[in-house]
């Protein structure tokens, strides 16, 4: 089984460099920001407090597949400023 984590600064590449990995080695990528908007979409937020919610929540997202990942052991990419 292979995990791949992909981290580091603010806009520096992480989310294009883990899908183009992704992409040519048929790896399961996970974005933080990705997952972060698609929690937005449905509870969205009013204040800096729920936007903090929002990104722990994406992060417990991440945990729980990557948990799953591990039991099964398939591949994974995971890709966030952690």
């Amino acid at each position: 089984m292979k995990l791949i984590l992909i981290l580091g600064d603010l806009a520096t590449g992480k989310s294009t460099f883990s899908n183009k990995i992704s992409k040519e080695f048929g790896i399961l990528c996970l974005n933080k920001d990705n997952l972060k908007e698609l929690v937005y979409e449905t509870f969205g937020f009013s204040n800096r407090e729920e936007n903090l919610k929002l990104s722990k929540a994406s992060f417990d997202i991440m945990r729980h597949t990557l948990n799953k990942s591990l039991l099964s052991n398939t591949n994974l990419i995971l890709e966030s400023n952690f």
